[in-house]
C-alpha cells in the first residue's frame, strides 16, 4: 500500500514539478506602484522631491530668561530633497518652518496680550520603507523663536510687560514617519527634539516640536 502511494506521488508530481521549475534567468518583478515594496532587481538609484504642510504643530521651548512655554497651533511648510540608493532605503535633507498660527480655515482675532512661536529646521535623514509605511531617524539644526505681542482691540486690558521676541539655536535629533495614503499623498508625524543650545544658558535643555503634516513625494523621470 504504502509503496502504491508513493509511485501515484511519482508520477503525478513530477509532471507538475516540470511546469513550475524556474530557471537561474528567470526573474520575478513585484509592482511599482509608489509606497510598495519593489524587487531589488529592478530598482533604479534615483531622486525624489518632497514636499510637506506640518497642519498641527506642539512646541515645548524655553527661551532665554523666560520660563518654559507651551503650546500647540497650525500651519507650516516645508520642501525637501530624498536620495533613493536601494529600493527599501534612501537619505533625505528637509527645511521645515513650523508656526502656532489660527486654525486654518477657521482663524479668529487675536486681542490683548499673544505669544507666538516659530521654528524653522533643516534635517538630514536616514529612512526606511516598509510597505506602505515609511520610519527614519537623522541629525536637526533649528532656529527656535518665542515673541510676546499686544493687540490693542475689543478692549483688551493693559499689557503687563513690554513686548520682547527671542531667538536661539539648537542642535538636536529628527524622527519622521508618514503613511502612504493614496499615490503620492502622505500623511506624517515628526519628532524633532532639541538638546543642544550653543551659546546660551542653559546650554543642555531639551525642547521639542511635534507635527502632524500632509506631505507629497515626487520621483524625478
Amino acid at each position: 500500500m504504502a509503496r502504491g502511494i508513493i509511485c501515484f506521488l511519482v508520477f503525478t508530481g513530477l509532471p507538475f514539478m516540470a511546469r513550475c521549475q524556474v530557471t537561474q534567468s528567470d526573474t520575478i518583478h513585484k509592482t511599482s506602484i509608489p509606497g510598495y515594496n519593489i524587487a531589488e532587481d529592478s530598482f533604479k538609484k534615483h531622486f525624489s522631491l518632497h514636499t510637506s504642510i506640518p497642519y498641527v504643530n506642539n512646541f515645548l521651548l524655553q527661551p532665554e530668561g523666560e520660563s518654559r512655554k507651551a503650546t500647540t497651533g497650525f500651519f507650516g511648510a516645508g520642501v525637501g530633497l530624498d536620495y533613493h540608493y536601494t529600493a527599501h532605503r534612501f537619505f533625505g535633507v528637509t527645511a521645515t518652518a513650523v508656526m502656532e498660527f489660527e486654525p486654518i480655515p477657521f482663524p479668529y482675532e487675536l486681542s490683548g496680550e499673544v505669544e507666538n512661536y516659530y521654528s524653522i529646521f533643516l534635517v538630514l535623514s536616514h529612512n526606511h520603507h516598509i510597505g506602505r509605511l515609511t520610519a527614519g531617524y537623522g541629525v536637526s539644526f533649528a532656529s527656535h523663536a518665542w515673541e510676546l505681542r499686544y493687540h490693542d482691540r475689543n478692549d483688551a486690558p493693559p499689557p503687563t510687560r513690554a513686548p520682547v521676541k527671542k531667538r536661539h539655536s539648537a542642535l538636536g535629533l529628527a524622527f519622521p514617519v508618514y503613511f502612504r495614503v493614496w499615490l503620492e499623498l502622505h500623511v506624517g508625524f515628526v519628532y524633532r527634539p532639541t538638546l543642544v543650545r550653543p551659546g546660551i544658558t542653559p546650554e543642555n535643555t531639551y525642547e521639542h516640536t511635534i507635527s502632524l503634516e500632509l506631505a507629497g513625494k515626487f520621483k524625478f523621470r
